[in-house]
């Protein structure tokens, strides 16, 4: 069985610094600097608050009406939006939530957003895929480059 752990929450922003202001005011903070991914088409930040086993808030924004969060953003306005898990295996995490019946709906992919934002220099990009999870739960599931854990 896979061992997941949960890396970070993400919340959907149309207006990203609004967003990091809010969640400032609950305690959290700046994690890394705002950062773009033309693959995903969005800008994000990280936040956290300072505990054993950190967990992240990914605030995100549309880069542009073709992002994959611009139809949440126009329909709901944003909001908390999924949960990202850290996998040591992405593709026998994959198989793995394939044969449990979940619907993927990214396949793997790289993600050397990821790389940047946390400072990772391996010889290869973070890699990511996403998950329906019943009617409404959507998780990514974020494989570790060469294992490494992000701080």
């Amino acid at each position: 069985m896979t061992t997941l752990k949960l890396h970070h929450i993400g919340f959907v922003s149309r207006d990203l610094a609004a967003a990091v202001e809010l969640l400032a005011s609950l305690g959290l903070e700046v994690s890394t600097p705002v950062d773009s991914d033309p693959v995903q088409k969005v800008s994000a930040r990280f936040m956290g608050v300072e505990t054993a086993g950190r967990v992240y808030v990914e605030v995100l924004e549309p880069a542009d009406e073709a992002s994959p969060i611009s139809a949440f953003v126009n329909e709901r306005g944003g909001g908390l939006h999924h949960l990202c898990f850290e996998v040591d295996d992405l593709e026998a995490a994959c198989l793995e939530l394939r044969q449990k019946g979940m619907k993927m709906v990214v396949e793997p992919v790289d993600c050397a957003a990821l790389n940047r934002t946390f400072g990772y220099r391996g010889d290869r990009p973070a890699r990511i895929a996403f998950f329906m999870v019943g009617e409404r739960l959507l998780v990514e599931l974020m494989e570790k480059p060469n294992g490494k854990i992000y701080p």
